[in-house]
């Protein structure tokens, strides 16, 4: 009898540990659990990386076969031709071979009676801050073209350079202070002529509203005209000329969408035809409105402060009355 009760005792006390050690294993971690924490972390720290903003930029990768030739003195390259080069999107390197890029050549990304032998279907085109002049027709008939960037550097873009580019969607410009300094040889030297579709983007930034910015001292002819998108203009405090043309090349000339314009004080001078054709115009604020005079070969009138002083009278003097006069300011 005791040996039957000491048997059940030892068993008793083995089925105690076998429970208690299993016990213990269960609030022990398993591998499994282990990987799904390691997975859920991962993917914690995959999403914290998601959500940062990736400030690396990207590195600009050039067109390659395009075709150059050496200036005159021989010191820069001017873009003469597509060349070999297949890329829909043109992006032009600042230097090849260690030579500066300088100039787009005659007809370099022309088409139709234009269109180079080897010239693809070029639909934009990145200008370098290196480039300083485009050549007569350089886009001329490039019906395919919808896009382009202008570097800071251009100082001349000459006849027919944009020439029928009637499909441009979007022209951009990363210096407006540079732009307004271009010199545009005609009204086919102006993006907007022909592309009448055509947004202005300043820093990638879509354009119905111009301030014009401190540090630009005159807006030459031809800088905005037929930019169909604008409807303010506010003439920043250091411009003192808006330069003169004819009635295709004033300074703000065929917008026909213009409804505002503010001219600082700062202006003593507003070329002949600078707001021709600005049917729209209704309301023109001179924040000095005082001792304008007009000109026109041998007709000189002044201005009558008070009809200035008159938003839509002034519209109406500047934008037709007296639109193909100079308007001076008397010192």
């Amino acid at each position: 009898m005791k040996k039957i009760t000491s048997l059940l005792l030892t068993l008793c006390i083995c089925f105690s540990c076998v429970g208690l050690f299993a016990s213990c294993d269960n609030n022990l971690p398993t591998n499994n659990k282990e990987e799904t924490s390691y997975k859920q972390n991962s993917n914690s720290n995959s999403n914290s990386n998601e959500d940062k903003p990736n400030n690396e930029e990207k590195p600009i990768v050039y067109s390659e076969g395009l075709e150059y030739s050496l200036s005159e003195d021989r010191t820069y390259l001017i873009v003469t031709d597509v060349g070999t080069c297949k890329d829909t999107t043109i992006v032009i390197p600042p230097s090849f071979n260690d030579v500066p890029v300088k100039a787009i050549g005659y007809c370099a990304f022309g088409g139709g009676s234009f269109v180079k032998p080897n010239a693809p279907y070029v639909r934009e085109v990145i200008i370098p801050d290196s480039v300083t002049e485009i050549g007569e027709a350089a886009f001329a008939n490039n019906t395919y073209l919808k896009k382009i960037t202008f570097g800071k550097s251009i100082e001349n873009i000459a006849d027919d350079a944009f020439y029928n580019c009637k499909y441009l969607e979007e022209v951009h410009i990363s210096d407006l202070k540079s732009w307004c300094n271009i010199t545009f040889c005609s009204y086919t030297s102006t993006p907007f002529y022909y592309g009448k579709n055509a947004k202005m983007y300043v820093n990638n930034k879509p354009i119905t509203e111009l301030i014009i910015p401190d540090g630009v001292t005159e807006i030459k002819s031809s800088a905005f005209s037929y930019c169909l998108f604008i409807t303010k203009v506010k003439i920043g405090s250091s411009v003192t000329d808006i330069s003169d043309g004819n009635s295709l090349t004033g300074a703000f000339a065929g917008c026909s969408n213009l409804t505002k314009v503010e001219i600082s004080e700062s202006v003593t001078y507003i070329g002949s035809y600078a707001f021709d054709d600005c049917s729209m115009l209704l309301h023109v604020f001179f924040e000095d409105p005082s001792n304008w005079k007009c000109t026109s070969f041998n007709d000189e009138l002044h201005i009558s402060e008070i009809d200035l002083s008159i938003s839509n009278t002034a519209a109406m003097y500047l934008a037709d009355t007296y639109v193909k006069y100079d308007w001076y300011k008397q010192q």
